[in-house]
């Protein structure tokens, strides 16, 4: 049986899409660089500190994955070992909704949907080495994640905080055990469990001649995900979807240009990563009421009892009688280039000299690098997936129940290219032995207003970082922190809808008017060993 293809979060049946859609984005937004890809970009303490700006610095080991031709400027045999860790604070506030309950209008009010992560660290591990026979090539073996969040959970539903009629007079009476007006699952994420990794090689290159370096990293993403998302309709539910993709070859490029001994310039860019995870999806739904303590509907309930799952919907193959839960999700990593300008202060002859490895090597007294990140998010119309599955099999009263084909079906979200500028340096407070560091970034929203999800944060991004290294001997230690916010966005013109496959896309419930928040703070510790 072919499987058939499907769009992205509203996929096909009511409570199968949204969940399977969310993998595809949820993914995206743990890998990297600006916009779309990364809820936190910088990682590395030294970096992080710095704020990102390290296209032209790349002084250690995670050249690999900031500009690879850094590599070629390392000496000796180096080990890296260092961790991000990640505290997010995100939240959601739906708007106001307006129901007629008979021949009044109730006026809707729902409780905020916040997400508050206290800890998750994202490694990193990288080797440096030299080899005698080739004094111009150095190399690296690293693995690390993202740094990013790989557990996020919000309520599944967005609980009613109070009703009122026309005149503002309490209506909770009206609405309590309505199902249709009372249970509003949340449509854009309920729960992510996410693991992005990427083994790495990589080699660098020293111009003979010229203050020139060239360096590629061969990547390979390794995904797993589990993640749970809801939809409406008559059939409200969730969709657990679990894939994994082992196999998903990419690399980055660098260059490291030198034109003057204080000013050292680097480039780096990575292309697009085809992603294909496969894996299952299973289909749950809620209770057609509250129940009692003895199992039975109950007509008292308050305005933020939650409904309860019970049940499964069962996905079939074409013959409507072999179960089939397969699904593959495809999706593309977009492109990304970082260039970076660094000046360095360091002492020079009375001409100025020749720019060499020795002098590039000399820290100087302090550096302000400016990077430039670009994203081509906005090839990101929306996602694909193909659904092993040919119909649903929604329940009834008595016997089978209803077969519901699946539709094809897209999400839209229309993403915009994003644009990053990264501003941070170093400076020595005692030579070779404590340096201090700060930077700042600003970043444009990938999401477009009518588009906006809490499935990561995608508004505007403003970040200030501070950083400490201590360098001894054989060993540097470093320490960075970050603080990002993301801009408030107040939502009133939503298209984002809440998946009813009983209905046209026009007639969905709008599910994204309302109010997004986001911050996070990112600590960073990492070790740079000498050997």
């Amino acid at each position: 049986m072919p499987a058939r293809r499907l769009g992205f979060l509203h996929l096909g049946r009511a409570v199968v899409s949204p969940a399977v859609g969310l993998g595809v984005f949820c993914f995206a937004g743990t890998t990297r660089a600006a916009g779309f890809e990364t809820e936190y970009p910088d990682n590395g303490a030294r970096a992080l500190g710095r704020a990102g700006a390290f296209a032209a610095r790349v002084d250690d080991p995670t050249a690999v994955y900031y500009n690879p031709a850094g590599l070629a400027g390392l000496s000796g045999t180096n080990l890296y070992v260092g961790a991000n860790g990640l505290m997010l604070d995100q939240s959601f506030r739906p708007a106001d909704r307006e129901v007629a309950v008979g021949t009044r209008l109730v006026t809707l009010s729902y409780e905020r949907v916040e997400q508050s992560v206290s800890f998750f660290p994202a490694p990193f591990l990288a080797g440096h080495f030299d080899l005698d026979a080739l004094p111009a090539f150095d190399f690296a073996v690293a693995v690390y994640g993202p740094a990013s969040n790989g557990h996020r959970k919000f309520d599944d539903q967005y609980r009613v905080a109070r009703a009122t009629d026309q005149n503002g007079q309490d209506a909770s009476g009206r609405i309590a055990g309505n199902r249709a007006l009372h249970l509003v699952p949340n449509g854009m994420l309920v729960e992510s469990e996410l693991v992005q990794i990427f083994p790495t090689l990589a080699v660098a290159w020293q111009a003979p001649s010229v203050p020139l370096r060239v360096g590629v990293s061969l990547q390979n993403s390794v995904v797993l995900a589990k993640l749970t998302q809801g939809s409406g309709g008559d059939h409200p539910g969730q969709a657990v979807v679990e894939v994994q993709d082992l196999f998903a070859p990419t690399g980055i490029v660098g260059l490291h240009y030198a034109p003057h001994p204080r000013v050292e310039i680097g480039f780096s860019l990575r292309p697009p990563i085809a992603v294909e995870a496969t894996g299952e999806a299973t289909l749950k739904r809620y209770a057609p009421c509250l129940r009692d303590a003895g199992g039975g509907c109950t007509s008292d309930a308050e305005l933020g009892d939650r409904w309860p799952l019970e049940g499964e919907l069962r996905l079939y193959a074409q013959d409507q009688r072999t179960e089939d839960r397969d699904l593959t999700m495809r999706f593309t990593n977009p492109l990304w280039a970082r260039l970076g300008v660094r000046y360095v202060h360091r002492p020079l002859s009375g001409d100025g000299g020749p720019v060499t490895p020795e002098l590039l090597a000399d820290p100087g007294l302090f550096d302000v690098e400016l990077d430039y990140i670009f994203e081509a998010d906005g090839v990101h119309r929306a996602y694909e997936l193909d659904f092993a599955a040919a119909w649903v099999n929604l329940p009834a009263d008595n016997g089978e129940g209803t077969f519901i084909k699946m539709p094809d079906l897209e999400d839209r979200r229309n993403y915009q290219h994003t644009h990053a500028v990264r501003l941070g340096g170093d400076y020595t407070l005692m030579p070779r032995h404590l340096v201090v560091r700060a930077g700042l970034a600003y970043e444009t929203a990938v999401s477009p207003e009518a588009y906006t999800h809490i499935d990561f944060p995608s508004t505007e991004k403003l970040t200030g970082a501070l950083g400490l290294g201590v360098l001894f001997e054989l060993v540097d230690v470093d320490l960075g922190f970050s603080y990002t916010h993301f801009a408030s966005r107040t939502v009133t013109n939503s298209d984002v809808r809440l998946t009813d496959v009983q209905k046209p896309r026009a007639d969905w419930a709008v599910n994204g008017n309302g109010t997004f928040e986001g911050r996070y703070l990112v600590f960073g510790l990492s070790t740079s060993w000498h050997l």
